[in-house]
């Protein structure tokens, strides 16, 4: 999809494929962020 949007709106006004991939990958995180996790003990030796 990135590369489409690359595509059809230009370089130069859509900006390239990375920063859509960038902008997805900010929301993506964000979103798993705001569900409770249960809790991951760490590595013993760390």
């Amino acid at each position: 999809m990135a590369l489409r949007l690359e595509a059809w709106l230009g370089e130069q006004r859509g900006r390239r494929a990375e920063i859509w991939l960038s902008q997805q990958m900010a929301y993506d995180i964000w979103h798993a962020r705001q569900k409770p996790r249960p809790e991951i003990a760490r590595v013993p030796g760390d």
